[in-house]
Formats: structure tokens, sequence, C-alpha cells
């Protein structure tokens, strides 16, 4: 029969890492005591599975038991649709042969000590019920949990970033610097590999501005990148931008969609906000192709990415829905 001793937070230190958060229900007993862990919303460090040896070493330690006498459960909740999933874990000790389980084990004759990585075995509720002798008691509710987990200085989030749209001076948009979908593609690369067997720049740009310089008016026909409107596209993606102010990119989409513009070319209009021209450190991020097909429009001008803007920070925990 084994007697609960402990059924609740824990917080573990992993190295140079924030400290690991995880539930424990940990059970003494005879002949070897049970350890029950599960993953937690808001745990700010490493997941269950990846820190599973040190959680397990720091246990025996907190609670007086010796690795060979403790079994060791690995639980992730039911959350976002997935269902819980029960593993046992076996180690190799220092020492000691692999308990419980099986597997493998090698020896490092400097230290004189059997190692090995641990292994998962398939489990459940039930399994670890009829281990125990005992009904597992609930971890609280979603609600309940992260505010523990919160007291205790976890809880995740994640940074907000809003691409900033800029009316820009097409004549003053980049090179390409890697044209692989271009029709003329191996023309760049010609000229690239010329410029780097004279020792010049490796980086594209250089190689960009005099292929863009060879572009003649056949060439521009030849490729699928130059089939549309981008003149009226350009236009329309200014006044929306300019209409709108600043504004994420959803909304700008949505401004795209009530566009006039022929539906290709709305199509075209519409990528510029959901996969945008990016434009930063004098080069493409993103969209160099487009970004050639409007050097070329005769446009004016273009909206395009130029900056990030932080908005803050926003909860990034998954709900727990339970561990059965």
């Amino acid at each position: 029969m084994h007697e609960l001793e402990h059924h609740g937070l824990v917080k573990i230190p992993l190295g140079g890492r924030p400290d690991g958060i995880y539930w424990v229900r940990f059970y003494r007993g005879d002949p070897a005591c049970v350890a029950v862990l599960t993953e937690v919303p808001g745990n700010p460090s490493l997941s269950l599975t990846n820190a599973i040896s040190t959680i397990a070493s720091t246990l025996a330690g907190r609670f007086s038991v010796n690795l060979r006498e403790l079994v060791v459960f690995d639980v992730y909740p039911r959350h976002g649709g997935r269902p819980a999933a029960w593993t046992r874990v076996s180690f190799t000790h220092d020492g000691t042969e692999r308990a419980p389980g099986r597997g493998q084990w090698r020896r490092e004759v400097a230290k004189n000590q059997f190692t090995s990585e641990p292994e998962w075995w398939s489990s459940s509720r039930r399994e670890v019920e009829r281990l125990v002798g005992a009904h597992l008691p609930d971890l609280p509710s979603h609600e309940e949990l992260l505010d523990q987990v919160r007291a205790e200085g976890g809880g995740t989030s994640q940074a907000i970033w809003q691409a900033v749209f800029t009316a820009v001076e097409v004549s003053e948009l980049p090179p390409p610097h890697n044209p692989s979908s271009c029709h003329w593609a191996p023309r760049f690369e010609a000229i690239a590999s010329r410029k780097v067997r004279r020792g010049g720049s490796t980086q594209g740009l250089d190689a960009g501005r005099e292929f863009i310089q060879t572009i003649t008016p056949e060439d521009l026909a030849a490729c699928r990148y130059h089939d549309a409107d981008w003149a009226s596209i350009a236009d329309e993606s200014v006044r929306i931008v300019e209409e709108l102010g600043r504004r994420d990119a959803s909304d700008y989409r949505a401004g795209a969609r009530r566009s006039a513009l022929p539906e290709t070319d709305r199509a075209w209009l519409e990528s510029l906000f959901w996969d945008p021209v990016d434009v930063a450190g004098g080069g493409y991020t993103n969209g160099q192709h487009r970004g050639c097909a409007l050097r070329f429009s005769g446009a004016r001008r273009a909206a395009v990415v130029t900056d990030l803007e932080y908005l803050g920070e926003e909860e990034d925990n998954w709900i727990y829905e339970g561990d059965g």
C-alpha cells in the first residue's frame, strides 16, 4: 500500500534556465515509491519530458529516496483536443542496473558508472492507480491551476509585433539578391558567379544591380511576375495604407478585398498585405520578385513593410483539460 505524501506544484532548478514548474503526486511505499509528474500550463522552462532526468533526481533528493526505489510516470494532460498521454519512465542510475523496465546500458569506464538515456513505456492512469492501490486525486481546474503556477513565478507570454507599412518610392526599392523563381534566374546566377570569381560581393545585391540593367521589355514579357498591372496595384496599396493609417495587416487586407481592381490584380494587391514585400538593411527579407515587378511597372510609390512595432505581451498558456 502506498501513502500520498505530496500533491502539488514543485519548482525544479534547471541550470541556466528558469526553474521548471510541474505538478507532482508523490507516493511513499514499499518496495518502491511512485512519482506521478504532470506538465502544467504556464511552465516557463523545459517541458516535463525534456527535463525528466533532472526532475527525477531532484525529487529523489527532496523526498530522501534512492533513485533505484523511485518509479516515475510522465503525464501530459488533455489540451487543445489532444488526449492525455501517460508513460512510465525508466532510468539507469549510477552504480545500479536499469530499474524498472528494459533497455540497453553502457559503461563509462573513466567514471566507473552505468548510465543511459531515460526510456518511456506506454502506461495509463489505471495502471498507476493499481500500482499505488488508490484513486489518484485530481489536479485543480485550469483557472486555479494556472493561478498557482503564476504564484510560483510561472506563466508564459509572447511578444506581439505589428508590421509597419510605408508608402515608399519604388525607385528606392533594392535590387533582387537571389531571384531563384525568376524566369531569368540563370542570367542572375551567371552574373553573380562572375562577380565572385573577380572577388566581388557574394551577397547578391551587386549582382542584382547589374542584373536589372540587363532586363529588356521582351524579358519582362517572359516572366510571370510581370503579367499583372503593377502600377495600379501599387497605387491601390498606397491609397489603402494612407486612408487607414497605422493598422493591423488584416485591416489592409480587408481594404484590398474591396478594391475595384480586376480579380487577378486584386489577388496580387492582397498579397502585399498577407505576404508583404519586406525591406530591411538595404535588401529584401521577403518579396524580392514582386519588388522587381514594381520597379519596372512605372509606379511611383508602393506599400511595403519597413519596420516592426512592438505592441506588448500577451499570455501564451494552453488550457488544462484534465488527465483522464
